[in-house]
């Protein structure tokens, strides 16, 4: 690959904010490791937005912007526009995997199972709340329906708790997926490039897999290939992959699942995955001798080099 000007930009304002400096910072490291001629932009606005002519001097801008403006489709439709190059997915996929609702009702489209849910907005009254959810059986989990990285999700186990997971959700989105929880083993799939990798297990060390297990060190252990059978497996890859074309995702994505040892469901589709030393992505990757540098080396590409084609 020749060498590029590559823009990294991550940062801004979001609750995920923290984690996306994380990722800018790896993503920026493993740039100029390949060779590549990278800057990285971390700034609590995107101010290349108001400045077209700044990215003039860019061959790609590599997205590491979790949360708003970074997941949802904002900054990639404004790099559609001013022709700019960029890593992984799109405007329209991107808007997509940030909304859940929508997300969900694609899966369901195509029958890949998603666990029976309903959606709440904030001016939903009581009674309404009660009549949207009546089809659903406790345990629940409450999550909004447009925020990554489990922030403002709660476990509830009986409807006394109902409300203030909603009031909770309803922090980071006008809307909240109500789902019934699965319990069962929690799954990630990873995609990169042209590759599905092996589905990963994760096993959060006392509780639910929250913020505080997803990154702080030694609270979660993760198995990878998960201990499933084979024929599971092979199935969550096929899915993952539907999953991904459906919706239109290209570069890298991580698919959620959870598997009650008879059934799987899917839970969402992470179209900017997390790229930091606790990440998911590079730890599925790492079991098939895909390094860090591998990954973004195929990110690039695929972003330079667009192609729609499955590889075991």
């Amino acid at each position: 690959m020749k060498r590029l000007n590559i823009l990294v930009i991550c940062g801004g304002t979001s609750p995920e904010a923290d984690v996306s400096r994380q990722t800018g910072k790896a993503l920026f490291d493993s740039c100029k490791r390949l060779g590549h001629n990278a800057t990285l932009l971390d700034i609590p606005e995107i101010e290349f937005m108001k400045t077209p002519d700044m990215l003039e001097r860019f061959d790609l801008v590599v997205v590491g912007y979790h949360g708003t403006l970074g997941e949802d489709g904002h900054i990639q439709a404004y790099l559609e526009t001013v022709g700019i190059p960029f890593t992984g997915s799109g405007m329209m996929a991107s808007s997509i995997c940030m909304n859940k609702e929508l997300t969900k009702r694609i899966l369901e489209d195509i029958g890949i199972p998603t666990p029976p849910w309903s959606i709440i907005g904030i001016n939903d009254n009581r009674t309404v709340i009660g009549e949207k959810i009546s089809h659903l059986h406790y345990p629940l989990f409450v999550k909004p329906n447009s925020q990554g990285s489990t922030i403002g999700g709660s476990f509830v186990e009986n409807s006394s708790s109902l409300l203030d997971a909603l009031h909770l959700a309803f922090q980071y989105s006008r809307k909240a997926i109500v789902e019934e929880y699965i319990s069962g083993r929690e799954l990630a799939v990873g995609i990169v490039g042209e590759t599905v990798l092996p589905p990963l297990e994760i096993v959060p060390k006392g509780g639910l897999y929250d913020y505080k297990h997803k990154y702080q060190d030694g609270l979660t252990e993760y198995i990878v290939p998960a201990n499933i059978p084979e024929l599971v497996a092979a199935s969550l890859k096929r899915d993952s992959w539907r999953a991904f074309t459906a919706i239109g995702c290209s570069g890298y994505a991580r698919a959620d699942i959870r598997y009650d040892g008879k059934r799987y469901y899917f839970l969402e589709i992470n179209n900017l995955p997390g790229m930091t030393s606790h990440s998911l992505v590079p730890k599925a990757a790492a079991a098939i001798g895909m390094g860090f540098d591998n990954i973004a080396e195929k990110i690039i590409d695929e972003a330079i080099n667009p192609r729609r084609r499955y590889v075991q």
